[in-house]
């Protein structure tokens, strides 16, 4: 089940499949092409095309460390475990997340999503407002049903301070607004470049998981005997876009 508000992308991909090898591979839909008509008595049926298209690809490391802690601190401030998995795991997350956004597929950078070919690209119409609304239509012409936005804080607050006129209402406040995004979930990241919108049925977005985030502690060789500790934070992930055109990246300005 989605959050109501999802705080990340990241809550929007529940396709989460757990792998034991390295390597993994999918099937990625590159043509759909319905046909289906009415066919009278002993003639061709028409024929559709659903190609798809075998991608193979690894998973990749990603990981941190952190600064060398007194041994002590973990004794005497018993929260502080606690508080550094929590913010040592949210940059996993942070990286990963940006990596699905705009990883681009050399060296250990995933291919992500707006690299990956295919997509549906929205151009620039007009305006912020008529853009993010064509970007709809355009997936639904697709029969394609989006689960979440994404957008860049910046374009974000832009959006959310639009007026009715130069001192008018807050378009936000109304149901305008709503009436361009839709009922459909807002994420706002960082990932995403400034300008630049996601608009897409997330369902169609997978990660590979070869191994689970997970916190290490080294306390050998110089840190044993300095009597500090240095955590270390690290997952092995893999995304796959499985159907590209389902995926509308959105652009919201003409430069």
């Amino acid at each position: 089940v989605l959050p109501d508000r999802p705080d990340r992308l990241i809550d929007l991909l529940f396709d989460r499949q757990t792998i034991e090898t390295n390597e993994f591979e999918f099937l990625r839909q590159t043509t759909r092409s319905t046909q289906a008509a009415p066919v009278p008595d002993l003639a061709q049926k028409p024929v559709s095309t659903y190609t798809l298209t075998p991608v193979i690809d690894r998973v990749r490391v990603i990981a941190h460390l952190s600064e060398p802690i007194p041994e002590r601190f973990l004794a005497d401030y018993t929260s502080l475990l606690q508080f550094l998995e929590g913010e040592m795991f949210g940059g996993v997350l942070d990286a990963l997340e940006a990596q699905i956004v705009a990883g681009d597929g050399t060296g250990e950078n995933m291919l992500g999503v707006i690299n990956t070919p295919g997509t549906t690209i929205v151009p620039f119409s007009n305006d912020v407002l008529t853009t993010l609304r064509k970007a709809r239509t355009v997936l639904q012409t697709m029969h394609e049903k989006p689960t979440g936005w994404v957008l860049h804080p910046a374009d974000a607050e832009a959006l959310d301070l639009m007026r009715e006129e130069t001192d008018g209402s807050f378009l936000a406040a109304g149901p305008g607004l709503s009436n361009i995004i839709g009922a459909i979930p807002v994420v706002v990241s960082t990932s995403v470049p400034p300008g630049t919108a996601l608009l897409g049925d997330w369902r169609q977005v997978r990660v590979f998981v070869r191994e689970d985030m997970r916190l290490d502690a080294d306390r050998s060789g110089a840190n044993f005997e300095r009597n500090q500790v240095i955590l270390r934070a690290e997952g092995r992930f893999g995304i796959g876009v499985l159907r590209p055109q389902a995926i509308a990246v959105v652009h919201l300005s003409s430069n």
